[in-house]
């Protein structure tokens, strides 16, 4: 039996989140750097996620547990600034 491809290994700093009746797509980029120079929005797509809702639900619920297990254990946080939460319309208490 062949070896099995592969998954790409990538790394994103950007996320778009699509959800439909049918399903959730999540579109995964990275800022371009010269964005920040040119005031230009231009990001580069390195991946496309797509399952189905539950799974999505399965991936959020069980992140989340995972996370605030270990901050909990590490006696941590993991910041997030406050403009990207009130960019995203999120309050800490969303966490």
């Amino acid at each position: 039996m062949p070896d099995a491809p592969s998954a790409p290994d990538i790394f994103s700093d950007l996320f778009q989140t699509h959800i439909s009746p049918v399903g959730v797509t999540v579109v995964f980029a990275l800022t371009d750097p010269v964005a920040a120079v040119t005031g230009k929005e231009v990001n580069k797509p390195v991946g496309t996620y797509r399952t189905s809702l539950e799974n999505w639900k399965l991936i959020l619920m069980s992140g989340r547990k995972q996370l605030k297990d270990l901050e909990a254990k590490g006696s941590f946080s993991v910041p997030l600034s406050q403009p990207l939460l009130d960019h995203l319309k999120l309050t800490p208490q969303d966490w």
